[in-house]
């Protein structure tokens, strides 16, 4: 399994062999990946609400956070929750789509 850096390092080199060059306005925070890691991994439990929390504080949530995505796959249903907005402060719009 690879790790979150390895895919951002991966996209990286993708975007330079795409474009020629790394997008300026394309910057990836190895703390936001940290804190996302840390908070994900040291919870009692991996569910909706972990990974609501992780999205909604600092440094992960910050001045730059203008829309949050969470994607949930289930037997029976799948689930796309869009924060269009900060996270720590606008409700999740849930898109519901039955098998």
């Amino acid at each position: 399994m690879e790790c979150a850096s390895d895919l951002v390092t991966e996209y990286l080199v993708y975007l330079k062999a795409l474009y020629g060059t790394i997008p300026e306005t394309i910057s990836f925070s190895d703390k936001r990946l940290k804190s996302m890691k840390s908070k994900i991994l040291n919870s009692q439990s991996i569910g909706l609400e972990t990974i609501k929390n992780a999205l909604s504080t600092k440094p992960v949530c910050n001045s730059n956070t203008f829309v949050s995505t969470i994607m949930e796959f289930n037997t029976d249903y799948n689930e796309l929750r869009i924060s269009p907005g900060s996270p720590d402060s606008t409700e999740y719009i849930v898109f519901r789509i039955k098998k």
